[in-house]
């Protein structure tokens, strides 16, 4: 198969996995708090969840800028964030392959070397999400790119072109902060091949500098006077949980089919681990680091998204042993393996994704399905209150319903709040949910309702009671179960269309409520004692 028939088979191939991703698109609510940071700096409140606390409840800075673009011309940020992420999907596929083909060292090789990547179901399901996700692989693609071609003897290092790794680094470092491994290891790399030609001083390095010192310097000092700190809150509330990223990264290295290649070279030690330069060396120590990082972090609770940066190279280097091994024949047998491993893992966790009914794109239209998604709750609750900025709701699904709604929200986890007063409780759940405010915070905070559920009424008993084991009421009441009861909370049903309600507490009065309960009118239910 010569080169141009690769390239059309490429393009073809690259365009049915954009139409996979299309196929599996999806929105997590977690792009809802985000969002509602870009809408806010829009209205000219600023970067803010709630318009009276600075807090960085988000980790995607310039994902965040960018989403504020639709927002600010009067769309709904969810179609173009699916848009602007399968494009960054098709062009890091492309990107892709010529590092593969340049590490491989003809297009063939390179070829067979890529196709894992291009089936892999994780890098394709978070291709969409809402998220930074696919937008971010892609600048870490780019930043490898621009590696690779800096380790090629043949090239010429000038200044632009260290300029313009720098600014790539840069770049990655304003998408998430994780990139801060990439930007040490591709400095070392640049120190290194200063060093190897005999050139012991540093402009290409300082060079290299320079953007990122310009860049994400000002951008940390505006963080440091705009919140108050340089770490995002998500930081503090996540490395305070227990960590179950010996499981997480066990079921990454066993679903992604890593241990594949190894298989079919465990008898043959190539000779020269890396004849073709640094650059091998850099992305096993990248990727190796990155990996390091999960243990000492929680995890995830997406899949495997947090990895979407190094997955590709991680994919793609144990299939360059077999190629350094010469065993051609069995690194095209690996990579099909590989395929069909990600195949199978996408039917099973992909199609959870695909029927989960709080995915807006999935399920834009609610009626007959018997689940209300995030979107179309928060909506129907921004009609009812007339998008009445002054409700308090207190909330742990806080993406989309605080965003469509326009209430003021109370982040029951913590991501968003203050870490000064937040008493919480430990919930054993997934990384980010490891801890739920208690009833004492939420008292404190002045909150009008608090979310417990969204429930299909025609399925409701006429004569239902709430009590203190209702598994949503028993999650507020935890460690506080006296002081709960002898509140004697209100318990309300908003009607949110087509036979939904939406589950709350009623605890400080508001006119706006109290004017929907009596002209609905709605019955109101009391914490029943037995």
């Amino acid at each position: 198969m010569n080169d141009k028939r690769i390239q059309w088979l490429v393009l073809g191939l690259i365009g049915l996995a954009v139409g996979y991703a299309w196929l599996f698109r999806h929105v997590e609510d977690d792009a809802f708090i985000t969002f509602r940071y870009s809408k806010h700096l829009v209205e000219g409140i600023g970067p803010v969840w709630n318009a009276d606390q600075r807090v960085e409840g988000y980790t995607n800075f310039l994902w965040m800028l960018l989403m504020a673009i639709p927002i600010a011309m009067g769309l709904d940020p969810v179609l173009p964030s699916v848009l602007l992420s399968l494009a960054c999907l098709a062009l890091n596929l492309w990107l892709l392959l010529r590092i593969a083909q340049r590490m491989a060292g003809d297009a063939k090789t390179g070829f067979w070397i890529w196709l894992p990547v291009l089936c892999n179901h994780t890098l394709l399901l978070f291709a969409t999400s809402g998220m930074e996700t696919a937008m971010n692989g892609l600048l870490w693609t780019v930043v490898l790119y621009q590696l690779q071609l800096l380790d090629d003897q043949g090239r010429k290092r000038t200044t632009p072109r260290m300029i313009a790794l720098g600014l790539s680094l840069a770049i990655c470092l304003l998408s998430r902060p994780e990139a801060a491994f990439l930007v040490i290891a591709a400095l070392l790399l640049v120190w290194a091949i200063q060093w190897t030609n005999g050139n012991k001083s540093l402009p290409s390095l300082l060079w290299t500098m320079l953007p990122i010192t310009i860049a994400v310097g000002t951008w940390l000092l505006w963080k440091y006077d705009f919140y108050g700190d340089l770490l995002p809150n998500t930081y503090y509330v996540k490395t305070a949980q227990a960590t179950r990223a010996h499981k997480w990264i066990g079921l990454f290295l066993i679903s992604s089919g890593l241990w594949i290649p190894w298989l079919f070279g465990l008898k043959r030690i190539p000779a020269n681990i890396d004849p073709r330069g640094s650059f091998v060396r850099l992305a096993w120590a990248i990727s190796t680091m990155f990996l390091l990082l999960q243990f000492i972090s929680p995890g995830d609770y997406l899949e495997f998204r947090l990895i979407t940066p190094v997955l590709p190279i991680l994919l793609m280097l144990p299939l360059l042993r077999l190629e350094r091994l010469g065993r051609h024949q069995s690194l095209r047998w690996a990579a099909v393996a590989m395929m069909l491993l990600a195949f199978l893992w996408g039917q099973g966790h992909g199609r959870l994704f695909k029927i989960w009914q709080m995915n807006p794109l999935v399920h834009p239209q609610s009626e007959g399905t018997h689940a209300l998604s995030f979107a179309d709750q928060g909506k129907a609750l921004g009609q009812l209150f007339g998008h009445d900025s002054s409700i308090r709701i207190a909330i742990g699904a806080s993406g989309a319903i605080p965003y469509y709604s326009e209430c003021y929200g109370i982040d029951l986890y913590g991501l968003n709040e203050p870490r000064t007063g937040f008493s919480s409780y430990p919930t054993g759940y997934g990384p980010g949910h490891g801890r739920l405010a208690d009833w004492r915070f939420i008292q404190r905070r002045d909150a009008n309702l608090v979310s417990l559920r969204c429930d299909y009424a025609p399925s409701l008993l006429g004569d239902r009671k709430y009590t203190i084991k209702d598994p949503q009421i028993a999650e507020v009441a935890k460690w506080c179960e006296q002081e709960f009861a002898n509140s004697n909370p209100r318990i309300l049903e908003l009607p949110l269309g087509n036979g939904f309600v939406e589950v709350c507490l009623y605890l400080k009065p508001h006119p706006k409520i109290d004017s929907i309960i009596k002209n609905k009118p709605l019955k109101i239910y009391y914490l029943e004692k037995k």
